[in-house]
């Protein structure tokens, strides 16, 4: 228990990025490369300070596809809130809990992301038909 751990402590991070758009060849999946820390972690610090670029012109990802889908996918969960708040109390507040809650199951990133929205999207389609919107 009181054992001290010597020597040096080595870090690396498996990254997938999609500049390098290295896929599998058998499941299509991007493929994490071994990064060592040294390396790959002033440029996270680089990301880090270019924070106060988000939401901006200036903010290269906005621009990807998934970020698109992303703001898509919140605009249609407002007008889905509106359109259930125009209807007032006679509204169904199970079924537009649960129909809101769809937005919450598209978790992840890249091709995570995909899959889970490809999960949902039929059922989306069908609250946002019910609702109007």
């Amino acid at each position: 228990m009181g054992a001290k751990v010597t020597g040096r402590v080595r870090r690396f991070y498996y990254l997938a990025p999609p500049i390098f758009g290295v896929r599998d060849a058998y499941t299509g999946k991007p493929l994490k490369f071994q990064m060592p820390g040294w390396a790959i972690e002033p440029v996270f610090r680089l990301l880090c300070s270019l924070k106060w670029l988000r939401g901006g012109p200036l903010d290269v990802f906005a621009y990807s596809e998934e970020r698109k889908n992303e703001r898509a996918l919140a605009a249609d969960c407002l007008a889905m809130v509106r359109a259930i708040g125009d209807q007032g109390a006679s509204v169904d507040k199970e079924a537009a809990t649960q129909d809101l809650n769809l937005v919450l199951e598209v978790k992840g990133f890249g091709h995570v992301k995909q899959r889970n929205w490809r999960l949902v999207e039929q059922r989306w389609r069908e609250a946002r038909q019910r609702w109007s919107v």
